[in-house]
């Protein structure tokens, strides 16, 4: 399940059939699709401005169309999870589980953005979340830490991208 900047509620049925329902704010059906093959653990929906669709899976982006076809596709080869979101000029910014960031342009091209967000100190990377604010055009990371048997801590991030790298 997401959300889309306009308010509309994304569900994902699957894996037999696979299958992604668009809902407006008044729960009104405005798009379904169907994606064709057998899609079995999505993460993450994320609509682009173009009408397309980002999948995130566990170790993988895909978009598709409307009509469900694939159009671009990237696998991560490293970590366990990536998290993603999408900005106003259907830029894609990756996690992955260690914190590192990647950017690619809207069609799946990676850009030389090479960063890393700061580790908790004595901590063991848990998880991220990101998201993307087109209010104020940042991302926000929500990093949670395992510490073992004390409590998890919580980290927010926020960053964009400027010439030559990431403002944090």
């Amino acid at each position: 399940m997401s959300i889309s900047a306009d308010g509309s509620l994304i569900l994902f049925q699957g894996p037999i059939p696979s299958t992604i329902k668009v809902y407006d704010v008044y729960g009104s059906l405005q798009h379904e699709l169907d994606l064709g093959n057998r899609v079995s653990c999505i993460c993450d929906i994320i609509p682009k401005s173009n009408g397309t669709f980002v999948l995130v899976e566990k170790k993988s982006l895909t978009e598709v169309d409307r009509d469900g076809n694939t159009l671009y596709k990237f696998n991560e080869r490293s970590g366990e999870y990536i998290y993603c979101a999408v900005d106003l000029y259907d830029r894609i910014v990756m996690l992955d589980d260690g914190g590192n960031i990647k950017l690619f342009d809207s069609e799946f091209n990676s850009v030389n953005v090479a960063h890393s967000l700061d580790a908790f100190v004595f901590g063991r990377k848990h998880s991220y979340r990101v998201h993307y604010n087109r209010k104020r055009n940042v991302f926000v990371a929500f990093e949670s830490a395992a510490f073992g048997d004390v409590d998890d801590k919580q980290c927010l991030t926020i960053f964009n991208f400027i010439d030559g790298g990431i403002s944090k």
